[in-house]
């Protein structure tokens, strides 16, 4: 009787013990499903490239966004190898992403003044919630040093526009410092890829001599050409009108100063042989054709024109004598505004009503010829006189009177 109500007692105690382990274990069981396991946002780096020489592009990827909010992410950048975290600059695009590639510019960067080789720029991508900041991997790199990467031409004169093709993206007019032989030169326009600039007017070199051309952005020299070669910019004349044989001023930017240069002035149809004394003077030639001439030069096959007009004013007759005259006279003409060629070709054609007669011109602007060198011309006649000249034919008022 004893040993029976033992053994249940005994069977009571282990099911209350089974029940109460039960209810333990199942609560612990609740308890741990109920709590998420922990799983951090991670992030790489994905790519750095420049864009200018104080400008680069990044991008990282969000690898796996985690069971929790991400609160920022961006990107920590730096200046040298041995740079820490800690005193990088945060660049941070903010919370709102969930996964993939994420990517900004960086521009204005104040690389600090270090060897002439480009500064080192360092920079890895992070990530950040709750369970705090990932890191992505480290990239670095340096500035190629290549600004330009194409130009034209490699010629010009001044008020010539130049192109340049490079890597300008973020930049600033302000950021660029280009000098021409030394000179500084204002960038007239400039977007990403391509900027242009104006020859100067104050280069110190004459037609066909070469100067250096520079570019330098945040430290970072680039010699674009060692021989930009420039030519002579006739910016005027003086005077602008005249009778043929008139010393005409070229007055303009880097023109020659002796004969050395290879360089040949034309006034419409004909060149004009340069006389440098003082300047560069030119005197149109009498075989000159036209009336209204335009300025232009040759030079290394190329020709150069300029809108610049000399007026050819026509010679004025002031005077014949004798008149009347005998057969065996010498007829002297008296010229106004007519200038002696020294180089020669002061060549007239003088008619007698339709005979022609041989003529000689004199430095003080005399015509001389013999009525006896035709036997055309008869005594007791009048014949008018006309009188050519590089372009201009004039005809006399009066006529010749031949007595008898």
């Amino acid at each position: 009787m004893h040993t029976h109500r033992f053994l249940l007692h005994l069977r009571q105690g282990f099911l209350l013990l089974y029940f109460g382990l039960s209810i333990l274990l199942n609560g612990c069981g609740k308890d741990k499903a109920t709590e998420p396991e922990v799983v951090p946002a991670t992030v790489e780096t994905s790519s750095l490239n420049f864009i200018s020489p104080i400008g680069v592009e990044v991008t990282g990827k969000v690898v796996n966004p985690g069971n929790a909010e991400i609160e920022d992410h961006g990107f920590i950048y730096w200046f040298n190898a041995e740079g820490e975290i800690a005193k990088g600059i945060k660049v941070s695009l903010g919370g709102k992403i969930s996964s993939g590639f994420f990517t900004t510019t960086i521009n204005n960067l104040d690389f600090p003044k270090g060897d002439r080789l480009p500064t080192l720029f360092v920079t890895k991508a992070y990530v950040t919630d709750k369970n705090g900041t990932r890191y992505g991997d480290i990239y670095s790199a340096r500035f190629n040093g290549v600004l330009v990467t194409a130009f034209s031409p490699n010629i010009g004169k001044s008020g010539d526009i130049v192109s340049l093709s490079g890597l300008f993206k973020g930049l600033k007019s302000s950021d660029i410092k280009i000098t021409m032989g030394g000179i500084p030169i204002i960038i007239k326009e400039l977007s990403e890829i391509q900027l242009k600039f104006e020859i100067p007017t104050n280069l110190p070199v004459e037609h066909g001599q070469t100067v250096e051309l520079k570019m330098q952005v945040a430290g970072v020299t680039s010699e674009i050409s060692y021989d930009f070669k420039i030519l002579a910019n006739v910016k005027n004349i003086n005077p602008k009108s005249g009778p043929l044989g008139t010393r005409i001023l070229l007055i303009g930017d880097n023109l020659p100063t002796d004969g050395s240069r290879s360089i040949n002035f034309y006034f419409g149809n004909q060149q004009v042989i340069p006389e440098y004394t003082n300047g560069i003077y030119v005197q149109l030639s009498p075989q000159t054709a036209s009336d209204k001439v335009e300025l232009f030069y040759h030079s290394d096959g190329q020709s150069y024109k300029f809108p610049l007009l000399f007026e050819i004013t026509p010679f004025v007759i002031k005077s014949i004598s004798p008149n009347p005259l005998l057969y065996n006279d010498l007829v002297t003409v008296q010229l106004d505004n007519f200038i002696y060629h020294e180089l020669g070709g002061n060549v007239f054609y003088v008619n007698a009503g339709a005979f022609p007669l041989p003529v000689t011109a004199t430095r003080d602007g005399k015509l001389i010829f013999a009525l006896n060198q035709l036997g055309n011309l008869q005594p007791g006649n009048s014949y008018p006189l006309k009188i050519s000249y590089g372009p201009h034919t004039v005809t006399t008022t009066e006529s010749l009177k031949v007595v008898k």
